[in-house]
């Protein structure tokens, strides 16, 4: 009876570990880029009032206040603006990067008739 040799040169093993590396390196740079904005990013003028407008949000936004009156962002439509509230001011703005793409509905809201915000968007 004759004996094989089993034993893997070291040379071989490390190719077949750098191969699969490498798949799972190529499997996570798909899934990466999948979640990659495109970089497009529009403008949406929008007047905003006491009932409230809802905006998604992909992956990033700048909400800017150009009206006189106030306006307050939250998650939540059925939530009602409170004294503890921040608003955004005449001239403020509002940052959200939402880091991966998450499809978040964001609600605006104001306590006078109306308000004009601008919001420029990630896609």
């Amino acid at each position: 009876m004759t004996e094989i040799n089993s034993k893997v040169s070291p040379e071989i093993f490390q190719s077949i570990m750098l191969d699969e590396i490498a798949g799972r390196l190529a499997d996570l740079t798909a899934l990466i880029s999948a979640q990659a904005p495109k970089g497009n990013v529009y403008t949406l003028p929008l007047v905003v009032d006491t009932n409230g407008q809802s905006v998604i949000i992909l992956y990033a936004a700048t909400i800017y206040n150009d009206g006189d009156a106030d306006v307050y962002v939250f998650r939540d439509d059925n939530r009602n603006i409170d004294t503890s509230d921040t608003p955004l001011h005449k001239g403020d703005n509002l940052i959200i990067d939402l880091k991966k793409q998450s499809n978040k509905t964001l609600w605006l809201k104001t306590l006078a008739a109306t308000a004009s915000v601008r919001i420029f968007m990630m896609e």
